[in-house]
């Protein structure tokens, strides 16, 4: 079994201060790495961009089209001329200037028609330009937020990564001035088990939040000052004191010194009515005898463990968020006392 003094075994404590302070750091640092606002703004952006794309694509097939319309109607309109000065030179049969009027006319209706197309062409390339302006001021607003997430967040790992050195560095000096073979199970207790020491605070270790068995605790207290013991659960060094294993003291009740005299003066008719009281306010619902009722109440103050005493499977099914008041819990827990079977009742 390994030894340190017990003054060293206390210094791990320190040790283990320093370590959970690492310990919370890292966990702050994978907080802030992980942060959901990335990961949302990350997803916004990816459906924003992917809106943007579509709406230039658009775009771009209503200017294909625009262009095709405007060379369509340029087209019309240069066989047009063509036709017109043609018509105008006068030459060429008779029959041939009607048929080349007719042809005008035709082109004509033709170049309305186009330029009806290349209007509405027009005038839904505004409308996709307009939407595709839109979009992308929508891209333009989540990248600057998450610039500016991303700024707050990179500021807080830095502030993370400096106060995380410097507790490395504290860490690393406090190490070095404790007795190197406690410090390597140490060592390896914190990497296997996560918690390297803790207190042993009256019977309870501080490391798995657990009291130990009468067996654990007799074993521990076996061994000598300066054996280093182990928590049986979470499987930490237990660092002892004397201090600590000392019981607490709890306040004396003064229920027990004034049970007979507050028993004495109250007769059987008001110990049968105050036990029916006490029956109904730990939540019995029959109706007890006149004997028990009697026997309940007086069993109440003969004991300072109250009603919980005397009947401890009926009175334990009081619930503290119960509308009901449990005599029992009250009872024990009385300080201050009581003079008559009015007060008693009174309090019930």
């Amino acid at each position: 079994m390994a030894k340190a003094a017990p003054a060293e075994q206390l210094k791990l404590l320190e040790l283990q201060g320093l370590d959970a302070k690492l310990k919370s750091l890292s966990n702050r640092r994978r907080a802030l790495e992980t942060d959901p606002r990335i990961e949302d703004l990350q997803s916004a952006l990816s459906v924003a961009n992917g809106e943007l794309g579509s709406a230039k694509m658009a775009v771009h097939d209503a200017e294909a089209e625009l262009k095709r319309a405007e060379a369509d109607v340029e087209q019309v309109v240069s066989r047009i001329e063509r036709d017109e000065a043609r018509l105008n030179s006068g030459t060429g049969l008779s029959k041939d200037l009607v048929a080349l009027q007719k042809d005008i006319a035709s082109l004509n209706r033709r170049r309305s028609d186009l330029e009806d197309v290349e209007l509405e062409v027009l005038e839904r390339l505004d409308s996709l330009r307009e939407r595709q302006a839109a979009q992308q001021l929508i891209v333009d607003n989540v990248q600057g937020s998450f610039g500016g997430i991303r700024a707050e967040l990179d500021e807080a790992l830095a502030e993370v990564a400096a106060e995380a050195a410097v507790v490395h560095g504290k860490r690393a000096e406090f190490a070095a001035g404790l007795d190197a073979g406690m410090l390597a199970v140490y060592e390896k207790t914190l990497a296997k088990r996560g918690v390297g020491a803790a207190r042993l605070f009256h019977g309870t270790s501080e490391a798995s939040g657990m009291k130990l068995s009468p067996g654990d605790l007799a074993e521990i207290k076996a061994a000598a000052e300066d054996d280093i013991v182990f928590c049986p659960d979470s499987g930490a060094i237990l660092v002892r004191s004397a201090e600590w294993n000392t019981p607490p003291q709890l306040p004396s009740s003064p229920c027990r010194s004034q049970q007979m005299s507050l028993w004495a003066p109250i007769p059987t008719s008001a110990a049968t009515q105050l036990g029916r009281m006490m029956f109904r306010a730990c939540g019995f619902r029959a109706e007890p005898s006149t004997n028990s009722a009697s026997h309940f109440s007086r069993a109440a103050f003969s004991s300072c463990s109250g009603v919980c005493g005397a009947l401890p499977r009926r009175a334990s099914r009081c619930r503290a968020s119960s509308p009901r008041v449990c005599f029992a819990k009250w009872l024990t827990t009385l300080r201050t006392p009581l003079t008559s079977v009015n007060t008693l009742t009174a309090t019930v």
